[in-house]
């Protein structure tokens, strides 16, 4: 008879468990809030503003959609920027700047990682020192910068700058390779291999979910970011940017608000639907398929 093993309560898993749930709760209760309040009107919502709506009211959406537009300095004249143009704008920008700025980070890492010199060395410590150090007072120099490469109000352009090895990720991606067994790579040698084919066919496989996760993170990072295009993108305004031009008109009306910021969460639950596999993966890195 084989003696099944009994698992030992743990006090602390079962606090954080705990912790999590009522975390996820509270997250998910915000969210329902948001909503139903998004169909109130303006006096139901202040009568009564932990409650449901008597009539579901898509008025609401319907004067917000309209609120989504920026004036920009264009060719000399004004002209309004609307909805549409500020999506395409903002799909740009987040997503070609989370995938440069998540390939530029993984590709340094790999090379670090698999090439042990002193230049990896300095490059590992340059990351470290760069993170307990904060940079400030750089914005002028960065614009004139920017101008001077002719990178400045350009998608293109700013895709390059936000190209950065800098940030925690460097070092989520160098534990991922080098965790990957050296034999891996050895025995592509054997059969042939060149370097970049060790990176595009063992360690790009072995490392996607690690990829998706760190793409994820940083496209929601930037479809929130309005600072930044303010800045270097002035005359392609972001949804961001409008969202917050209406926050800043409409600042008593809260379901309007509301309903603002549902509209530019849509982009980011689809994208979270589309690549959930990758973010319940599973993040160890193997040669072995199961």
């Amino acid at each position: 008879m084989k003696q099944k093993s009994k698992k030992k309560f743990n006090l602390f898993m079962f606090i954080l468990f705990i912790f999590f749930v009522i975390y996820t709760l509270i997250l998910f209760g915000l969210l329902i809030w948001a909503i139903s309040s998004s169909f109130m009107g303006r006096r139901e919502f202040q009568t009564t503003p932990f409650g449901f709506p008597k009539e579901l009211n898509f008025e609401n959406y319907k004067t917000v959609l309209d609120l989504f537009k920026i004036q920009i300095r264009d060719d000399g004249g004004l002209r309004y920027v609307y909805f549409g143009e500020l999506l395409t704008n903002s799909l740009l920008y987040a997503v070609g700047s989370a995938f440069f700025q998540t390939l530029s980070v993984c590709i340094t890492a790999y090379c670090c990682a698999k090439y042990r010199y002193k230049f990896s060395g300095i490059i590992y410590s340059v990351v470290l020192i760069m993170m307990m150090l904060p940079v400030v007072g750089t914005l002028s120099s960065s614009i004139q910068i920017a101008q001077a490469l002719n990178l400045y109000d350009t998608i293109g352009g700013i895709w390059i700058m936000n190209a950065s090895f800098l940030g925690i990720y460097f070092l989520v991606f160098y534990d991922v390779f080098a965790s990957i067994p050296k034999a891996l790579f050895e025995a592509a040698r054997i059969d042939g291999a060149n370097d970049i084919h060790l990176l595009t066919k063992i360690a790009a496989p072995l490392s996607v979910k690690t990829f998706m996760i760190v793409f994820l993170i940083n496209f929601i990072t930037y479809w929130n970011d309005y600072q930044t295009p303010i800045i270097y993108l002035k005359t392609k305004p972001v949804i961001a940017y409008a969202l917050f031009d209406i926050t800043q008109n409409i600042r008593g009306n809260v379901p309007q608000i509301l309903c603002a910021a549902l509209i530019i969460l849509v982009p980011v639950i689809i994208l979270f639907c589309c690549t959930s596999k990758y973010l319940m993966g599973n993040l160890t890195a193997g040669g072995v398929k199961e």
